[in-house]
C-alpha cells in the first residue's frame, strides 16, 4: 500500500468510498466528498454543504450518539488510540 494513501491503517480511497455509501443511507449528499492528497497529507475532503445537509448530518450523529454527544469509532478508525477514538464537544481524544 502507498504510504501516501494510508494513515493510521486506514485506506484513504476505501475510507471515503465507506463514509459515502454510510452518509447515502440516511439521505446524505456531500458532492465534494473526496479523497485529498494535494497537501501531502493524507486526508478527507468533506467539501462546503448547504445549512439543511448540515443540519441533517448533526442530527444523524446526535441520534447515532444516543444523546450523549460522543461517538466511538470503530477500531479501524482508532487503531493508535487502543481500538477507540471518541468524538466528543468537536474534540477528539
Amino acid at each position: 500500500m502507498n504510504p501516501a494513501v494510508q494513515s493510521r491503517d486506514v485506506d484513504l480511497f476505501l475510507v471515503v468510498e465507506a463514509l459515502r455509501e454510510a452518509l447515502d443511507q440516511v439521505g446524505i449528499v456531500l458532492p465534494s466528498l473526496r479523497a485529498d492528497v494535494s497537501s501531502g497529507l493524507v486526508l478527507v475532503g468533506l467539501g462546503r454543504v448547504w445549512p439543511d445537509v448540515a443540519d441533517l448530518l448533526v442530527r444523524v450523529v446526535r441520534e447515532g450518539s444516543g444523546g450523549t454527544g460522543e461517538l466511538t469509532c470503530p477500531a479501524a478508525l482508532g487503531s493508535a488510540a487502543g481500538g477507540q477514538v471518541r468524538l466528543s464537544g468537536g474534540a477528539v481524544s
